[in-house]
């Protein structure tokens, strides 16, 4: 497929972790929150900065200007209003006698992008248009025109040909530079091999910890990144579920991923949540970038974070223990 100039982003956008936000100016009730014009803001609860806590966490491209410049050890976010446009590469390649590629096996290219980029990016594994599809999204800094987002995206999918062990099935990536409208392209197999070669002998899967599920944490997760294979039990309880279709009122559940493309740890400490996971619910090279995230936050007074955008619709919603607790009966 040509490269072609998507208007919206291809992608989850990166920001604050879940459950943490930028300090700010204090914001008037029922005003937008600063950098995501037009979008009101949903619930009560303080946040630094201000009187009520802003839309959803890193979010698709669109809500606002990209964020600050991001240096290596910075923790990234899931979803978020306003602090962020995206890079998006998705890559999809078939490697016979091979297992699938997991989400676990996205630390090494983690590594590798942010070195090389000084950001951290959002990454992802999961079956989009029935391919199973790696998934990469950030915002590309010092980079202006179709030119050098070009060449860029061309390096993004050279790492993900190189680094990422398994099998998968195509590749597509979107860039967002300073100042221009993301570039999509997107690969097949055979161009990816035509374009990059052969791929490295020795892409061994990546070694997980072992560790099952818990009700808060995720399992089967990477030694490095926390990048996991299992979602923790609170974000795919029956009770989860039910506050998910409470807050996310514009999804068709009819088409709904079966698994979600990214599961992921955090350091709570930095993040204010324990573990989150994100479904994309539109191809990543379409105009319009739609998805779901779903974050546990542990605590009694703010124990679940959903956060979903749709058709341009954006919904964010923080429940307490109780709520959760209450939701399936």
């Amino acid at each position: 497929m040509e490269p072609q100039h998507n208007p919206h982003g291809g992608g989850p956008q990166y920001g604050p972790p879940p459950g943490q936000y930028p300090p700010g100016p204090p914001v008037q009730g029922g005003g937008p929150h600063p950098g995501v014009p037009g979008q009101p803001l949903q619930g009560g609860g303080p946040y630094p900065g201000g009187p009520q806590q802003p839309p959803p966490f890193p979010g698709p491209p669109g809500f606002g200007p990209p964020p600050p410049r991001r240096r290596t050890g910075l923790v990234v976010g899931l979803v978020a209003g306003g602090v962020a446009l995206v890079v998006v590469a998705v890559a999809v390649v078939l490697i016979l006698d091979s297992r699938p590629t997991r989400i676990s096996d996205l630390a090494d290219l983690h590594d590798s992008i942010e070195a090389e980029y000084e950001t951290e990016p959002f990454l992802g594994v999961g079956e989009i248009d029935g391919r199973h599809t790696v998934y990469v999204s950030m915002h590309v800094y010092g980079v202006h025109g179709a030119g050098e987002l070009r060449g860029n995206a061309d390096r993004v999918l050279e790492l993900v040909w190189e680094e990422v062990p398994g099998s998968f099935e195509q590749a597509a990536v979107s860039l967002v530079g300073d100042s221009d409208a993301p570039f999509v392209r997107s690969m097949t197999t055979g161009e990816l091999r035509e374009e990059f070669g052969s791929r490295p002998g020795g892409l061994e899967p990546v070694e997980t910890n072992g560790r099952e599920p818990t009700l808060h944490r995720a399992g089967e997760c990477s030694r490095t990144r926390d990048y996991c294979n299992a979602p923790a039990e609170a974000l795919v309880s029956e009770n989860t579920r039910a506050l998910v279709e409470r807050a996310c009122r514009e999804v068709d559940w009819r088409g709904f991923p079966a698994e979600p493309i990214q599961i992921r740890n955090h350091d709570q400490e930095r993040s204010g949540a324990e573990s989150s996971m994100t479904y994309l619910l539109s191809p990543p090279t379409s105009a319009r970038t739609d998805f779901v995230t779903v974050a546990v936050l542990g605590g009694r007074d703010a124990f679940l974070e959903v956060s979903c955008l749709v058709d341009g619709d954006a919904a964010y919603e923080t429940y307490t223990r109780a709520d959760y607790e209450d939701a399936a009966g």
